[in-house]
């Protein structure tokens, strides 16, 4: 881009502050459908942190083969641990491991060669509505640069500027630590293993394996200072030593984020991590935050909103689903176990956690003593317990 002098305000169709994945595949359907599109990165180079992430199938799904690169294995079986007591539920169609940092790299790639533009070390400092657009206050390399747009998408994370300085309130957080450790013998390549103990966190412990030598194990935690001395903890119980850590911050959704809003005459939107758009059950934001960007394009290239529907739909099903599994005790996690019969695991692996709906109907018609049991505890009393 050229900016001309310091002082004078250049004008964009969309501009998009922040070089996350979400962002860029919104660079990327912008520019491929003839929209003038800059991407503004606060970073001086794009040079993503590491992150090993299972999602699922459904990346394929929206991304064709932008997202082959980044796939490092495939998962087609979990073990679940409560306790002592282990159940396997196998996936109809595998999950992927996949490396963050070459996704994120592709995908920049393939939008500028859709025609959109990266400008690296360019952060947001001021946003307000200027004229018939908005008006964006940016330092780059030192200097103070202006830069009108009709749109604003804000794909800058859990920590997002665009938010901060749009009026939306601020998102809770919590901490994502994992431990990159050798592949234990006794792991399958195309498992990942789960455990649960919620003396620990309300969410669990997982290994996913990235090759046949090594893998990453973490937890989730919503008081930070002592999430890595849990994990360390749970670490030397198993024998495992860390060749080395990944962290990150991650939104935890707690209800539906708008996402967008008018500034001026101008419009707002955030997607991804920015929005909020993770599911909180899991902490998984990949699939979702596409989708979020996905409707957002939708909306600026039509003026439909359907795509936003079923996603808050499927956040505020996941958010369901965590309220309730938080007031589990060890005890409900065994139980849990116990029911996983044949019938209740074919109803779960023809479906993704992408489809949350889809596998709670299930549950409904193949063993409804399982919901019962987590609305029991949903409610604040003593989780049930049904007989199977």
């Amino acid at each position: 881009m050229n900016w001309g002098s310091p002082e004078g305000a250049m004008e964009t169709d969309i501009a998009i502050v922040g070089a996350s994945a979400a962002g860029l595949l919104a660079a990327c359907r912008l520019a491929s459908a003839g929209r003038d599109v800059v991407v503004f990165e606060r970073s001086l180079a794009l040079e993503p942190l590491e992150r090993s992430l299972i999602v699922t199938h459904k990346m394929e799904d929206l991304l064709g083969s932008i997202g082959n690169r980044s796939v490092k294995n495939h998962i087609d079986r979990f073990e679940m641990y409560a306790n002592g007591k282990v159940g396997e539920i196998k996936l109809g169609k595998p999950d992927l491991i996949i490396e963050r940092s070459i996704l994120i790299e592709d995908l920049a790639r393939q939008a500028m060669d859709a025609g959109a533009k990266l400008e690296l070390g360019s952060r947001l400092v001021g946003l307000n509505g200027a004229g018939g657009g908005i008006r964006l206050d940016l330092k780059q390399g030192g200097q103070a640069r202006t830069l009108t747009a009709s749109k604003v998408i804000g794909a800058d994370g859990a920590q997002s500027d665009v938010a901060r300085l749009g009026g939306w309130p601020p998102v809770p957080l919590v901490s994502l630590i994992q431990a990159i450790i050798a592949t234990p013998s006794d792991i399958d390549l195309h498992t990942s293993r789960i455990w649960f103990r919620p003396q620990d966190t309300p969410f669990f412990y997982w290994f996913i394996p990235e090759c046949s030598d090594r893998g990453a194990l973490g937890v989730i935690g919503e008081d930070a200072p002592n999430v890595k001395g849990r994990l360390d903890a749970f670490l030397a119980e198993k024998g495992m030593t860390p060749l080395g850590y990944q962290a990150a911050l991650i939104p935890a959704y707690k209800r539906w984020v708008k996402p967008h809003k008018k500034l001026g005459k101008g419009d707002v939107y955030l997607v991804g991590d920015a929005a909020a758009q993770v599911k909180v059950s899991t902490v998984g934001g990949i699939v979702t935050g596409f989708r979020g960007a996905e409707a957002i394009v939708e909306r600026i290239l039509t003026g439909s909103r359907r795509e936003l529907r079923p996603l808050r739909r499927e956040l505020n099903l996941h958010l369901l689903i965590h309220k309730s599994l938080r007031r589990f005790s060890q005890e409900d996690y065994i139980h849990l176990l116990d029911q996983l019969s044949p019938e209740v695991k074919r109803s779960i692996t023809v479906r993704s956690r992408d489809d949350a709906g889809r596998i709670l109907l299930s549950l409904m018609r193949t063993r409804p003593s399982l919901l019962l049991r987590g609305m029991g505890s949903l409610v604040g009393r003593r989780a049930l317990n049904p007989q199977a």
